[in-house]
């Protein structure tokens, strides 16, 4: 799971200067766009109960969205500004930069 982190992170173009330089972040609705249907397949795919994605850019939060649930049962949605993600053996967590 980790690895499929980087993994996305690398594939929507946020990290790696190569990929800030050839395209950068313009538009945060073109992320979200991007982002929705990413995740909307990794969380059925991988089983994934719910994910906060966050992305900052010049220092600033640029784009934040939670997908998925924070409670299962309930259906209660994520909430990217307050839902708490519990950190175990199974999940790191990841702070990817970039120079760009």
């Amino acid at each position: 799971m980790r690895n499929a982190l980087a993994l996305l992170l690398v594939t929507c173009g946020l990290v790696g200067p190569a990929a800030a330089q050839a395209r950068g972040l313009r538009d945060s609705a073109e992320v979200e766009a991007f982002i929705d249907g990413t995740m909307a397949v990794w969380l059925r795919d991988k089983h994934i109960a719910g994910v906060t994605v966050s992305v900052v850019k010049g220092g600033a939060l640029f784009f934040a969205k939670g997908y998925g649930y924070a409670d299962v049962a309930t259906k209660k949605p994520v909430d990217p500004a307050k839902t708490m993600f519990r950190i175990g053996s199974s999940v790191g967590t990841r702070s990817v930069l970039s120079s760009g």
